[in-house]
């Protein structure tokens, strides 16, 4: 729990607002200046929220039933500020049809926790401080270079601050992506929560090493999430459906090509990286990559899904998800330890896509997007994925 509360806390503090400020800002929607405002009412309001948290800390510590000490409470505080203003400014970006730096930054972000982690883990070991004070610094990092690009961006833009039904169009939108939002960090980390109340504090590092890597390969698809969310606010509905299924087909070659590829190459790099006593890791993050490539393939179809103006069918997807990663940690953690969890959040990822998938075709079926070959593909090689991790499972664990 103490790796989770940081980005737990990150997400109550956005309230799906930097979502809101993309959808906001389409052609059809808003007006650009629009996004400018409410970002800096956003990130003025995280700063309220961070206050309140580090000096409220302690009393949170003793009411919590979960144990969770103060300076967890305090780093999932400052974690807060920085991720808003990266998010916040990435909207602005996307806005301003400057995607490339929005990608930018969120390589960055990557890269810093990746390198971050590694240097802490080398020199002082898997530590849960460590890890959540590395986490911290690349937030702090990706900010400080979005803050730097930011001049460009806004170059040239009025301000014009929102109004009062501005700012209700925003949090009832912003509502349901705070919704799927928190479930989705929940579907990440739960694993890591319930490894250490049945194996203890040594498995999350080795885990945690094999979730970071396996998370890198998200960092392009995290980027075609946003900026398709703002492609299809801006598009008519059949076109916008049409753009989106070929995305998918695209998105799905590239990923059947490349994650076997990646998750090879990263689980023979890490015990090189990490030293040793982390090549257990290399197993779990094998597991993983299927479940991430779903993930992957889920992107544009999550993006597209809130551009139609209904991040409550992401809430949807995401809580189911979320029911089935819990029910498959119970099931495998304390059976199958480090592997049985990576295939537990393998499967959940992919029951994920598959929400998501029955709500695209169920939502835009008078559109004609009814099981096209596209989708047919996609649903056949879910399956096919699905059975190879079972029959993973079931050899290399017995």
């Amino acid at each position: 729990m103490s790796l989770m509360l940081p980005l737990l806390l990150e997400s109550l503090g956005n309230f799906g607002v930097a979502d809101a400020l993309i959808y906001y800002s389409a052609e059809s929607r808003g007006r650009p200046g629009v996004v400018v405002a409410g970002g800096l009412w956003s990130v003025l309001a995280g700063a309220v929220y961070t206050v309140i948290l580090l000096v409220s800390a302690d009393a949170l510590s003793r009411s919590l039933l979960l144990g969770i000490p103060g300076w967890v409470i305090r780093i999932g505080a400052l974690t807060t500020l920085p991720g808003m203003i990266r998010v916040n400014i990435g909207s602005l970006m996307i806005a301003r049809g400057k995607s490339g730096l929005y990608s930018l930054v969120n390589v960055a972000l990557s890269l810093a926790q990746l390198t971050l982690n590694a240097v802490v883990i080398i020199r002082a070991g898997s530590s849960i401080r460590g890890v959540a004070l590395a986490g911290l610094a690349a937030y702090v990092i990706s900010a400080c270079l979005a803050i730097v690009l930011l001049v460009p961006v806004t170059r040239g833009l009025a301000l014009q601050w929102p109004t009062r039904d501005d700012w209700i169009s925003l949090l009832r939108y912003g509502r349901g992506v705070f919704a799927s939002n928190l479930a989705q960090k929940l579907n990440y980390r739960l694993d890591m929560f319930l490894m250490n109340a049945f194996m203890g504090a040594a498995s999350v590092g080795v885990y945690s090493v094999a979730t970071r890597v396996a998370e890198v390969f998200l960092v392009v698809p995290r980027s075609l999430r946003m900026i398709w969310h703002r492609e299809v606010s801006a598009e008519a509905a059949s076109r916008g459906v049409s753009r989106t299924e070929q995305m998918i087909g695209v998105l799905f070659a590239g990923v059947i090509l490349t994650a076997p590829l990646y998750g090879l190459a990263a689980a023979l790099g890490v015990p090189l990286v990490f030293g040793a006593e982390y090549a257990s890791s290399s197993m779990p993050l094998l597991l993983l990559m299927p479940g991430v490539a779903a993930l992957a393939v889920s992107m544009p179809l999550m993006g597209a899904i809130a551009g139609q103006g209904s991040p409550e069918r992401l809430a949807v997807a995401s809580w189911v998800a979320l029911g089935a990663t819990v029910a498959l940690d119970i099931a495998l953690i304390p059976a199958y330890g480090l592997p049985g969890a990576a295939v537990a959040s393998s499967l959940a990822y992919t029951v994920y896509f598959a929400a998501l998938w029955l709500i695209w075709v169920k939502a835009n079926a008078p559109l004609g997007a009814v099981l096209s070959t596209t989708q047919r593909v996609l649903v056949t090689q879910t399956a096919i994925g699905v059975r190879g991790i079972l029959r993973s499972l079931r050899g290399g664990l017995k």
